[in-house]
């Protein structure tokens, strides 16, 4: 099935940083699909409420953009 498989070792400080960009790029694509109305009922359980999310999570990882 996946015949060209590249396998590579990551250092523990790199690892953390590729934990940090997929946090941030799943919050950006939750928000992508808050704003076209497609939040999930899962997400809704998991945030509370969309508006929770945006307090809770959105704005505080917004206002570290450079």
């Amino acid at each position: 099935m996946f015949a060209n498989v590249e396998v590579r070792k990551v250092s523990p400080v790199d690892y953390k940083l590729f934990q940090v960009a997929d946090l941030i790029c799943t919050l950006d694509h939750i928000k992508a699909k808050l704003d076209i109305g497609q939040f999930s009922n899962s997400e809704k359980e998991f945030f509370s409420s969309p508006a929770l999310f945006k307090k809770n999570f959105w704005r505080k990882i917004n206002q570290q953009r450079l």
